[in-house]
């Protein structure tokens, strides 16, 4: 194998790696937000505190 082959092949890894990545840390914040409205919107049920802006766009 030659090395421009091997550097593309790299290129190659180290994109997919960073998609990887990256998808991850979405599906991770999208978790975040969800729990932060579902918690907002149980503590104004409780009336424990007010809906966050977040919670007014809960569907």
């Amino acid at each position: 194998m030659n090395k421009l082959s091997m550097d593309k092949q790299l290129d190659i890894l180290r994109r997919e790696a960073r998609e990887r990545r990256n998808a991850a840390l979405r599906a991770r914040l999208a978790d975040d937000m969800t729990a932060e409205r579902v918690l907002s919107r149980f503590l104004a049920m409780k009336g424990l505190g007010e809906p966050s802006e977040n919670t007014l766009n809960f569907a």
